[in-house]
């Protein structure tokens, strides 16, 4: 049986430990044979994965001109489809209680 690809989703963070109890909050399991103390893969399901990676770590995939964009900008936006308004409410009280904040409010 074919297996389907994993999908991965890299973030730069700033905080690896912080970051990965937070997801773990949310239901993710850490995947340890794609964790070190500059990385944490986060998996979601079998085919969905949050790459956690520190600055230095990240920087290290891009080109030697390019550089890491500052924290105060926003060069991409993620989703996830949940089954229910509810199952959205349930994750976001997840989120906000693993420190996670509220840029602004939706009512989907």
């Amino acid at each position: 049986m074919k297996k389907n690809p994993i999908i991965y989703i890299n973030l730069i963070i700033s905080n690896l430990t912080k970051s990965t109890d937070f997801y773990k909050a949310l239901g993710f399991e850490q995947n340890m044979d794609y964790s070190n103390q500059e990385a944490s893969a986060m998996m979601w399901k079998t085919d969905f994965a949050v790459m956690l990676l520190t600055k230095p770590f990240a920087q290290g995939f891009l080109p030697e001109h390019k550089s890491i964009a500052p924290k105060n900008t926003s060069s991409a936006l993620y989703a996830l489809e949940l089954s229910s308004k509810e199952e959205v409410n349930n994750f976001m009280k997840l989120a906000l209680a693993a420190g996670g904040e509220e840029t602004k409010q939706y009512d989907h």
